[in-house]
């Protein structure tokens, strides 16, 4: 048996349904706006690797599936009160820069997408480009603060549900989860399971459900920008469940009043490891490149969801913006095969792009030179550093839950 689908859009999710595998409709509103989950860039059936989506079998779409727990322990990012670049939209951050070479020269006049991105692999094998920012960033550009995308705020006091972590029963964690065998895992790779047709799609708004917390748009936390869901299998009955945030631009630190690390294209990640279906631990990345990680008891909840802000667990409630859930509508999740690093678009989202995870390039500018009038270092840093790397970049076939594997220990409290 395979399966055929259409998609439709109207002005507040995407909706697939079973349909002709040589239709495609799209119903777009005036309002709907420009890139967020009305981007066309996320959408490629005829040029990318998820081309013939009509032609799957039943075996490779398990390949594909996303088990309904990854959702229902989905993170709940609480933003800063103090916000002011908010989450973007990978496909909107692509009209804005061009690519460019280390030594500054332009590889050509291509017009970006996330369905072509790989593409520039072939400069340099990828390493050498970076997607250059079009307009001077000190001119703070409206497209770099993405204020189009701050989440919808919520009917009732949000604030009023979360809970506190639990610490452990004196067991050490790290020890409990060497002894249950989640601690450190290698990956494996992905099997075929069953050969009967089976559901691939869930019809209707993406929703997650935790516990006492069950979601929709009605209710606020909705996001036009698209959060990015890698879901990869490992050793022992482990998943872990990667949920990356981008923001067009990054404001780094202030050290002695003095600003550093401002780059433009950022990305972050949550990571929660999964055992059997439940839960284990959280990873929440930092630009620190964080060495630490949290058992799933210790975080603070919404109910079985964990919160966390973007670049932190939550645990300063003087800190807590707005609440974005990442699993409304416009999320893009995928299966990945670290063994054979093969990227599949997911059931959840079988025609989102695959092209840009492949892109071995910097998201951002290059380290702009002292010569230039905008950048200065004191101490060895820089005002303005180097755009990063994608996903594809951020260690997921770790063993431990941490992205820096050297220096990797599980806490059971977060205070």
């Amino acid at each position: 048996m395979v399966r055929s689908y259409s998609l439709h859009m109207d002005r507040h999710l995407w909706r697939y349904e079973l349909a002709r595998p040589d239709v495609v409709t799209r119903e777009v509103t005036e309002d709907a706006g420009v890139g967020g989950p009305f981007s066309d860039d996320w959408i490629d059936i005829l040029t990318d690797s998820n081309s013939g989506l009509s032609e799957l079998s039943a075996s490779e779409w398990d390949l594909r599936e996303i088990p309904q727990y990854v959702l229902d322990y989905a993170p709940l990012v609480f933003l800063h009160s103090d916000e002011q670049y908010w989450p973007s939209d990978p496909a909107e951050h692509l009209q804005h820069v061009l690519p460019r070479l280390r030594k500054s020269q332009s590889p050509g006049d291509q017009i970006l997408s996330l369905t072509n991105l790989s593409t520039l692999n072939k400069y340099e094998g990828g390493e050498a480009v970076f997607l250059s920012s079009k307009d001077d960033i000190q001119d703070l550009p409206l497209w770099i603060r993405s204020s189009h995308n701050i989440p919808v705020p919520y009917k009732h006091n949000i604030y009023d549900l979360v809970r506190q972590g639990n610490r452990s029963n004196g067991d050490n964690i790290n020890e409990v989860a060497e002894r249950e065998g989640w601690l450190s895992v290698g990956s494996k790779r992905a099997e075929k399971k069953r050969q009967e047709p089976k559901c691939a799609m869930n019809e209707g708004p993406i929703m997650a459900v935790g516990g006492d917390f069950q979601q929709s748009t009605s209710e606020g936390g909705y996001s036009p920008a698209s959060a990015v869901l890698v879901v990869i299998e490992k050793e022992n009955d482990v998943r872990d469940a990667f949920w990356f945030y981008f923001n067009s631009y990054n404001q780094g630190n202030k050290v002695l009043n003095i600003r550093f690390g401002n780059h433009v294209g950022d990305w972050e990640h949550s990571m929660v490891r999964f055992q059997g279906g439940n839960p284990k631990a959280i990873f929440t990345s930092r630009h620190s490149f964080g060495s630490s990680a949290y058992s799933y008891d210790a975080v603070e909840k919404i109910g079985k969801r964990p919160v966390v802000l973007p670049f932190n667990l939550l645990y300063d409630t003087t800190t807590r913006g707005p609440l974005w859930d990442p699993t409304i509508l416009s999320l893009k999740s995928y299966t990945y095969d670290v063994t054979t690093d093969i990227l599949r678009a997911s059931n959840l989202s079988p025609q989102a792009s695959t092209s840009w995870f492949y892109f071995r390039g910097r998201w951002g500018d290059k380290l702009y030179d002292l010569s230039d009038k905008r950048q200065y270092r004191f101490a060895g840093e820089y005002h303005y550093s180097t755009g990063p790397t994608g996903p594809r970049f951020k260690n997921l076939g770790r063993r431990l839950v941490c992205q820096n594997e050297k220096a990797c220990a599980i806490r059971d409290s977060i205070r």
